[in-house]
């Protein structure tokens, strides 16, 4: 499969399409991509926002569908192993201090100024992006001041485009972002695009057609009244990844904290409507076959012919399945996950 910097290299030979077009379609797919997903979705859980908490308790309607039942228990309870894994293992990684050591008193000066406690900061943040994400982005630039400066980025915002298989260079690099501005008097959401190559960077606004706004360099110095344009050798850009296959976290434990957090909520669920027993009406037949199931599902009423009387038939929970189960699912998730449950 070609990279967008091949199709790019090759615009004339291969479609009568402009690189802004390109360029458009090209971060579309990546808008919508599995990567990008779990990208959100891993950062989604590490805040303890599991699917469980979206998930509605149904159940079978008069013409045997499923329906949200609003009168039985509903709980929805997300475990936080996504955090706790991530922060386990940045802690165990980033948190202690380092000391970037030369014999060079001067240069040791310049080292110190750069990696201080808000660098080593950064850097466990961008461990636990990486680990969210499979890969984190750190750009490289100069402030207004003219010091050489160091930015988190968010890494559903960047789309590399490497130049080897192995993923070590970049040949051209992508950031999307959505940022708030007003226009008249109405607040709006402005999608723009950045497009980095050796030959500097391209700032594109896109609201249906991507615009050109500003085609600058890498960065710029002055020199007395002249302000020349500068390009660094290679992408001011550094990818952290979390294993060769930049594969997320989430991706390997997913399943199991859902069926963990699906499996606790039901029988929180069972234990809130133990209470409610099924009532068996006999010598009664006057529901239908949809009824009959809504009545057992919703009101806990089954209606069936034979000799008049009322009986009842209560819940029961394998309390042993169940905890050998979750026993099971915990030790799978910090298993798969590579962690330690203490």
């Amino acid at each position: 499969m070609s990279t967008l910097q091949e199709i790019l290299d090759n615009l004339d030979a291969n479609a009568p399409l402009s690189q802004p077009e390109i360029i458009r379609i090209e971060t579309s797919a990546w808008l919508a991509s599995e990567d990008r997903r779990l990208m959100l979705t891993g950062k989604r859980y590490y805040r303890v926002k599991n699917d469980i908490v979206d998930r509605r308790r149904l159940t079978i309607g008069d013409d045997g569908r499923l329906v949200e039942a609003h009168n039985l228990a509903d709980n929805r309870i997300p475990h936080g192993f996504v955090r706790k894994l991530v922060d386990q293992k940045t802690g165990y990684l980033l948190s202690r201090p380092f000391v970037a050591k030369t014999e060079d008193d001067a240069y040791q000066k310049l080292l110190d100024g750069y990696f201080d406690k808000g660098f080593r900061r950064m850097l466990k943040n961008l461990g636990k992006d990486a680990i969210n994400c499979g890969k984190a982005w750190l750009q490289v630039y100069y402030n207004e001041a003219g010091e050489l400066s160091f930015m988190r980025l968010q890494p559903e915002e960047c789309l590399p485009l490497w130049r080897d298989s192995a993923h070590t260079e970049l040949a051209a690099f992508v950031r999307i972002y959505d940022f708030e501005t007003y226009v008249a008097k109405s607040k709006r959401v402005v999608r723009r695009i950045q497009f980095w190559d050796e030959s500097g960077m391209k700032l594109f606004e896109d609201d249906g057609m991507l615009k050109l706004i500003e085609e600058t360099s890498h960065f710029s110095y002055v020199e007395g009244e002249m302000t020349k344009p500068m390009n660094w050798e290679r992408l001011p850009f550094i990818c952290f990844k979390y294993n060769d296959e930049e594969q997320p976290l989430i991706d390997l434990i997913k399943q199991q904290v859902d069926d963990y957090d699906r499996r606790k909520s039901d029988n929180a669920n069972n234990l809130e409507d133990l209470p409610n027993s099924i009532y068996v009406v006999k010598n009664y037949n006057g529901t239908s076959g949809g009824e009959f199931r809504k009545n057992i599902a919703m009101y806990r009423v089954a209606f069936v012919d034979g000799e008049g009387g009322v009986d009842t038939i209560s819940i029961t929970i394998d309390t042993a399945a169940y905890q050998n189960h979750m026993e099971e699912t915990r030790k799978n998730i910090y298993e798969f996950g590579r962690g330690v449950d203490t």
